[in-house]
């Protein structure tokens, strides 16, 4: 027991000379456990490096083992000359005890034991045949994932003991770290990925607020050119004409005078909350659909965007009035509530209707 203790501890030097007593005790009273200290004996010497000692005594006590039917420390004695003589860098003459120590536990199911060969043989392979030795690290990793998933309390102690607690500790760190990268890198991408589909609601938020604000001086435009000189016919001339909209070059009069009666009719039916696209269609002789077509094609916007710009439009005359309630301006642009008129106003022009007024005021 003390020669596996130290052993196991790394200190061969005082595991040695307990294997020996043991063994010598054992011999004297010709007990079959002599062989198993012989065992521990080799284990010893292979941790000191004497390789070719630990190799003597494994191939005497093997067939011995075999003899007494005693197939799990046969093929524990295998391994470990398989060791001895990989060792000695005698990888050919190691390979087969390998396998043969790998067979008996894989029939054994002794998954800690089994581990140690495939290592063996993929350090047997590695100078001699590379898909080999990749087989059997594949074998390796395969069989210490499962020892982790299904082995025993024992099994795992065992385990940690041989490969080091360090080396568990380091790969657990290592692992830790990583996962701890991955969810920083994750992160990072996240809110990069946030921040972008944040500038992009801004950016398409600014555009069509300046989209809708140069809509409103459009029609501010053809108000003040209708109110400053007497309707025309279409296609006429007049002395001393005030200059016409930013838009003239695109619209012809046919079309300035198809907008002023938009503008008239929603003008007209605001107060009473009676402008809806059909209402407006109607009011200038259209079906909706036609009166749709020909205001996209003259504005390039729909008739629901364009009916809110002349709302604003109207909005912004009548908080120029600051005896005008906020409330009253509301209904009289068409808004039920004036908490959606106030969110629209402030939705075009970035302020709510009071600090419109109150800047316009100072």
């Amino acid at each position: 027991m003390a020669s596996e203790v130290y052993h196991t501890l790394g200190d061969d030097n005082k595991a040695l000379p307990y294997a020996e007593q043991a063994f010598a005790i054992d011999s004297a009273l010709q007990r079959p456990q002599a062989n198993i200290r012989l065992s521990q004996k080799a284990s010893a010497l292979l941790g000191l490096h004497r390789y070719g000692e630990a190799e003597n005594i494994l191939r005497r006590i093997i067939p011995e083992f075999e003899r007494m039917g005693d197939m799990h420390t046969m093929a524990i004695a295998l391994n470990r000359l398989g060791m001895a003589l990989l060792c000695q860098e005698r990888q050919n003459e190691a390979i087969p005890y390998y396998k043969k120590a790998a067979g008996l536990f894989s029939q054994m199911g002794d998954l800690y034991n089994e581990i140690h060969s495939h290592r063996g043989l993929y350090e047997s392979y590695w100078k001699l045949n590379p898909d080999s030795a990749k087989y059997y690290l594949d074998r390796f990793d395969l069989l210490k994932d499962s020892l982790y998933s299904h082995a025993s309390a024992d099994a795992l102690s065992r385990y940690n003991a041989e490969f080091g607690n360090e080396r568990l500790q380091q790969e657990n760190a290592a692992l830790t770290l990583a996962n701890r990268r991955n969810i920083v890198i994750g992160l990072a991408l996240i809110a990069c990925l946030l921040l972008a589909a944040w500038l992009v609601i801004m950016h398409l938020r600014r555009r069509s607020r300046q989209q809708m604000q140069g809509l409103i001086r459009e029609i501010e435009q053809l108000r003040a050119n209708r109110s400053a000189q007497p309707e025309a016919e279409p296609g006429s001339t007049r002395q001393g004409a005030e200059p016409e909209p930013d838009n003239a070059e695109v619209q012809s009069a046919d079309d300035r005078a198809f907008l002023m009666r938009v503008i008239e009719a929603v003008y007209d039916g605001m107060p009473r909350g009676e402008f809806s696209v059909e209402t407006v269609a109607s009011q200038v002789n259209m079906s909706v659909s036609t009166f749709r077509r020909r205001l996209l094609a003259v504005t390039g916007k729909s008739p629901k965007a364009y009916i809110q710009a002349i709302q604003m439009e109207r909005a912004i005359q009548l908080l120029d009035d600051p005896s005008q309630p906020v409330a009253q301006i509301a209904h009289l642009c068409g808004f039920s509530e004036t908490s959606n008129f106030s969110h629209t106003f402030k939705r075009i022009y970035g302020l709510t209707p009071t600090q419109y007024r109150d800047g316009n005021m100072d």
